[in-house]
């Protein structure tokens, strides 16, 4: 199948390609302990990436179909059956494949693949979703809840370390990032958010884990001062979640010894005041920022005032009340705003999921200025009660 994939790939059509794919993904994982060639597959479809461009983007694609075929249980076959498949997989063949979509962003950056347009937007959409795939692989058998977009800690194999802590890959995602268009840009986007999220013993030592941090808050701060992409609802919504993850992941205590902390503090400020302000296109991301907030001022008391920037808690201060105030006026705002729309505009305060999701954020976030809150909620809701009396 692969060789008749080989010959006639390219002029197929996609729906036949597709099936031909998945039928030699199938047979790879139903038969991958009884003959030493189906794991050998990798090493068979490298060929396809050195071939010609067409070649190339079928080779990817069959490696996109490999990591869901091994990651995800095939009804038929027990558990143990898979997890067992599904480990020799990671270790034998998963990271060689992480490297082949790293490669191929590398090559498609440097211009070292000769593709037209059509084809080098191809090529990087299927990278992308191939290292985005790697990266979710479900490492240790949890069988992460697919229906959910929180990321848990990605539990990658240390040898992946070296990978992972390299700046180069790191500016690669945020270079690809910056320079397409979606679904390309978001998807790098994912991928910087899985990346982001890898888990705390993967690192040597804290310093590294600290450079590696560093590199992350800087490549966001320069995001949020250029607005770069965040034009495109796709690219929000991922950048949001990436923002959202960075303090799940990492303590406040980190996050303040960063260097620029005090400057992307208030630059994520003044784009969530932004986001909050525009909630037509944002509703279902303010719940991210909200999260962001809420998780950095529930880490204060565990965290010296004296340790990192001086000032930070101050800063944090002034900043959570800015995005408060902002909040309340936004959505008592959005009321008169939706019935001008006269139905063109869907009530923010109708849609009970994400107004669940931000209601679970928000007292934590106004309990910090628990007295300050009161006095802006006190000054606002007064005059309108007056007003309603009337």
């Amino acid at each position: 199948v692969l060789g008749y994939l080989a010959n006639n790939g390219p002029n197929l059509q996609d729906f036949v390609t597709l099936s031909l794919i998945k039928l030699v993904c199938r047979i790879t994982k139903l038969g991958w302990f009884d003959d030493t060639t189906h794991r050998e597959l990798t090493e068979d479809v490298t060929k396809f990436l050195q071939a010609t461009i067409d070649h190339c983007i079928l080779g990817l694609k069959i490696l996109n179909q490999l990591v869901d075929e091994l990651n995800i249980p095939t009804s038929g076959r027990t558990l143990t059956q898979h997890r067992k498949t599904s480990v020799s997989f990671r270790d034998l063949c998963l990271f060689k494949i992480f490297q082949l979509g790293l490669t191929t962003l590398k090559q498609l950056q440097t211009r070292q693949i000769t593709a037209n347009h059509q084809q080098e937007v191809i090529l990087g959409e299927q990278a992308l979703a191939l290292t985005v795939r790697c990266l979710n692989f479900d490492f240790i058998g949890t069988n992460p809840d697919e229906s959910t977009e929180d990321v848990g800690t990605i539990q990658a194999p240390t040898n992946w370390k070296s990978v992972i802590q390299d700046p180069g890959t790191t500016d690669l995602l945020l270079d690809f990032y910056a320079n397409t268009e979606p679904p390309r840009s978001n998807k790098a986007m994912e991928a910087m958010i899985l990346i982001c999220s890898v888990r705390r013993s993967l690192f040597p030592s804290d310093k590294d884990r600290e450079i590696f941090l560093g590199r992350v808050m800087s490549g966001i701060r320069e995001l949020l001062k250029n607005q770069t992409g965040l034009q495109h609802q796709d690219n929000y919504h991922q950048f949001c979640r990436l923002l959202g993850r960075l303090k799940a992941n990492y303590q406040l205590s980190e996050l303040v010894k960063t260097e620029g902390y005090l400057e992307w503090l208030e630059l994520a400020s003044s784009f969530t005041t932004q986001s909050i302000r525009n909630w037509q296109y944002s509703t279902n991301s303010i719940h991210y920022l909200l999260a962001l907030w809420g998780r950095l001022v529930a880490a204060v008391p565990y965290v010296r005032p004296d340790t990192g920037a001086k000032g930070h808690v101050q800063a944090l201060e002034t900043h959570v009340l800015n995005v408060v105030e902002c909040y309340i006026e936004s959505m008592l705002g959005s009321v008169e705003t939706v019935l001008r729309s006269e139905g063109a505009l869907e009530d923010p305060l109708e849609d009970d999921g994400s107004l669940m999701e931000q209601m679970d954020r928000l007292p934590t976030i106004c309990r910090f200025q628990y007295r300050s809150v009161t006095n802006i909620i006190i000054a606002k809701f007064d005059p309108l009660m007056d007003k309603y009396r009337e």
